[in-house]
């Protein structure tokens, strides 16, 4: 019986969480209303308090969720390769595949940073970006010193490697989401960014090749 209260209660957060990214992503957290959010997830006063206490903590919550799945898959496609070559061109195809499977929490990682709401997930985000940051540096200083890519100071790896990725997915990320509106209905599709994977791999890897 205790299981089957914590699953439900599990169902009725997950629930909460889900329809608050679609509702954020339409309106904006500051403009979402409760009332709103409770009716999309099927949800109740009570649940809603018991789990999350205002909108801000749910878009924080998903925020931190979603960042948690980037870094986690970002970082597992990196440790698995033993060539720089494989490892540079495999995060870049990881991070496109990753956009356009998932637009929705791709987008509201992009967008998330509201001012009543980044307070209550700042000192979490810096420390989560920070230890992401140092392994793919420990990584790429390893590559470097093995004479696999050039050295470069940190911000230079990271503008020649992932650049070129991260500002395709911020352009497909805002035309899909109307926020901009100068690419065409075809170019709005995940192939857009499927397409990219082997130019833009193979552009990082030239970048940063020795």
């Amino acid at each position: 019986m205790a299981g089957e209260r914590a699953d439900r209660s599990t169902a009725r957060r997950r629930a909460i969480l889900d329809a608050g990214l679609d509702l954020f992503l339409e309106s904006g957290v500051g403009l979402s209303r409760v009332e709103d959010l409770l009716q999309r997830a099927e949800a109740s006063v009570g649940s809603f308090y018991h789990h999350f206490g205002s909108k801000q903590a749910v878009a924080a919550e998903l925020y931190l969720e979603i960042l948690e799945e980037f870094q986690d898959g970002f970082l597992a496609e990196l440790r698995r390769h033993r060539s720089a070559r494989a490892g540079i061109k495999g995060a870049v195809v990881h991070h496109l595949e990753w956009v356009a499977g998932n637009s929705k929490r791709a987008a509201f990682l992009f967008e998330c940073r509201e001012p009543d709401v980044f307070p209550l997930c700042c000192e979490q985000d810096t420390q989560m970006r920070r230890a992401f940051l140092r392994e793919c540096l420990v990584w790429l200083q390893s590559a470097a010193a093995a004479g696999e890519i050039r050295k470069l100071q940190p911000l230079e790896f990271y503008v020649l490697w992932m650049g070129p990725a991260l500002e395709l997915s911020r352009a497909w990320l805002m035309n899909n989401q109307r926020r901009w509106t100068w690419m065409s209905s075809g170019e709005r599709r995940p192939e857009t960014l499927l397409g990219a994977r082997r130019s833009l791999s193979e552009a990082a890897w030239r970048a940063l090749a020795a």
